[in-house]
């Protein structure tokens, strides 16, 4: 059964214990450090709800990355929670990107390098497709 742990205009986190996964959905333009500093506190408390083994299925298919001098702001902040959920146990993360979205998924892969959890996580662009991976 999924449960919401926090949702805004610019992201929604839940989780669903039965699958031990967290779900997390971007929306809009993510330009403002305050918006990242919520979203670690958030998402820390999403994946402290889980047990080591838990998976992660990120669609970031309505996410879009401000300009390059404030991407510098913001990803240290994406790369704070992907080691902290490395630190948590996670087995691995599948993310939803749209085909046009390439800012994102190159970003994306930015901080799968500086995080070293590059072998862990694979973008698709379809959901189903994504389900079924981690499923695995």
């Amino acid at each position: 059964m999924k449960e919401t742990i926090m949702e805004n205009n610019y992201y929604t986190l839940s989780i669903d214990t039965d699958k031990n996964r967290a779900y997390f959905i971007a929306r809009g333009e993510w330009n403002d450090v305050s918006i990242m500093r919520e979203y670690v506190k958030y998402s820390k408390e999403t994946v402290d709800r889980l047990t080591p083994g838990f998976t992660v299925l990120a669609d970031v298919r309505e996410m879009t990355m401000p300009a390059d001098e404030k991407v510098q702001q913001i990803l240290p902040y994406f790369v704070e929670t992907t080691k902290y959920n490395e630190e948590a146990g996670i087995k691995k993360q599948a993310q939803i990107v749209a085909g046009e979205t390439k800012d994102v998924r190159t970003t994306a892969r930015k901080v799968m390098k500086d995080s070293d959890f590059d072998e862990k996580m694979i973008q698709f662009t379809d959901l189903e497709e994504a389900e079924k991976w981690l499923d695995m």
